[in-house]
């Protein structure tokens, strides 16, 4: 989930030369408030890396604490997710701290050891504190994009609004061949810029925030994407 500027872009940065496929399948509406279930966008934020401490053991979990990013009355988190340094193939569940861990339930799925891959996952938290499991040993990295409110004493969180489906379909990808842009690559350590509010399906007004799938192919070294 990513949050629009003032004139209905985003920009996309990567480490990394590579190309860049963009599917938006859902907008953020402008309502100034709603009760729980409102969706707010707040700039991402890592909430814990494991590489900088200890990776979840086989068949384990661990409780991260979101509350210094959400409110601690929100009723969801909107999350990305990676595991990388693998041990073997098995996939991550992650759920609301403080009930049982849904079984079978995954996440997010690595195929092989020495694996690096990312999702977007939306979950209930408790309390700001999710539980992530690891079926095999793994490194998590976890960053926060925006919540979802829930009640309070007051009859409601403020939000940005609500979320509206949208039939999935390709904004931009910049490879030569494809549709719809057919433009160039992002070069290492650049930023494209790409407007959003008034194309495909996304209204042109009252618009805070999309949903969007990311992809990146043909990457010429190591590194990441950042929205």
């Amino acid at each position: 989930m990513e949050a629009l500027g003032a004139t209905g872009k985003i920009a996309s940065s990567s480490l990394s030369g590579t190309d860049v496929s963009m599917v938006v399948h859902g907008v953020i509406n402008g309502a100034a408030w709603s009760i729980d279930g409102g969706c707010s966008t707040i700039k991402p934020g890592r909430a814990i890396d494991t590489r900088e401490s200890t990776p979840i053991g086989v068949g384990k979990s661990i409780v991260v604490d979101l509350t210094s990013q959400i409110p601690v009355t929100a009723s969801a988190a909107v999350l990305n997710i990676a595991a990388t340094e693998t041990a073997g193939p098995g996939y991550l569940t992650v759920w609301a701290n403080g009930v049982p861990r849904p079984d079978p339930a995954a996440n997010l799925n690595y195929p092989a050891a020495n694996y690096t891959v990312a999702n977007s996952v939306i979950t209930g938290v408790n309390a700001g504190k999710v539980r992530i499991f690891s079926l095999a040993s793994a490194d998590v990295v976890v960053d926060v994009v925006g919540y979802m409110t829930g009640d309070n004493d007051e009859g409601g969180d403020v939000s940005e609004g609500l979320y509206v489906p949208l039939l999935p379909q390709r904004l931009w990808d910049s490879r030569p061949n494809e549709a719809p842009c057919r433009t160039s690559n992002i070069g290492a350590e650049k930023t494209a810029s790409l407007a959003v509010a008034g194309q495909l399906q996304v209204p042109s007004t009252g618009v805070s925030a999309v949903t969007m799938n990311l992809t990146m192919t043909d990457t010429r070294r190591a590194g990441f994407l950042e929205a």
